[in-house]
């Protein structure tokens, strides 16, 4: 196996050669929420609501470890392929961050409720405090072809599983998620 380590920061990132025109990826990344994030809450009309809160993301929102594996090579002579899977851990303050209804939130949305606000359902006003541990697994599948010199059209499709009851909160409509991609790419 022949590796080649990336930068020295919160990222950590070992490419794997394998032979038979394949390789692949085995990607770790810490999310130390270092820089700012600006969340607001908005009405129907785009603008901010206060009711429904203002949301900071900065470093104290949690942290979160994703581990990745993406293998892939050339499997025609203008077609290549690649599959793969990521985990991703996350502590309490993330995870709250993300899916937690304080009982304050919770007050609020049952006030929305009662007037009649079409966007929440009547589950919507319970208060959730998720727990650190298992967040998200997710599988990708991409296609790319060469089309012109290095101009490639490519298309993935990705399904993502929520973990640890995070199904549960009322800010997650679905417990799992497929998103599907279409692009065109110039390789340099």
């Amino acid at each position: 196996m022949v590796g080649r380590r990336g930068d020295r920061g919160s990222h950590r990132r070992r490419d794997v050669s394998v032979p038979a025109r394949c390789h692949g990826r085995l990607t770790t990344t810490v999310d130390d929420r270092r820089g700012r994030r600006n969340d607001r809450a908005e009405d129907h009309n785009g603008q901010p609501d206060p009711r429904l809160g203002h949301h900071h993301r900065v470093a104290s929102d949690g942290n979160m470890q994703l581990l990745g594996l993406l293998v892939g090579g050339v499997i025609a002579p203008r077609l290549v392929a690649g599959i793969g899977s990521t985990i991703t851990w996350a502590d309490r303050k993330n995870m709250a961050f993300d899916f937690g209804i304080t009982p304050e939130q919770a007050e609020r949305r049952r006030e929305l409720i009662d007037a009649g606000d079409g966007r929440l359902r009547d589950g919507d006003a319970t208060a959730f405090a998720p727990h650190a541990g298992f967040k998200e697994l997710r599988s990708t599948a991409q296609l790319g072809y060469a089309i012109y010199g290095a101009w490639q059209v490519v298309g993935a499709v990705s399904e993502g599983w929520l973990g640890h009851g995070l199904a549960e909160s009322p800010l997650a409509r679905e417990s799992s998620a497929i998103t599907t991609a279409l692009g065109f790419v110039y390789r340099f």
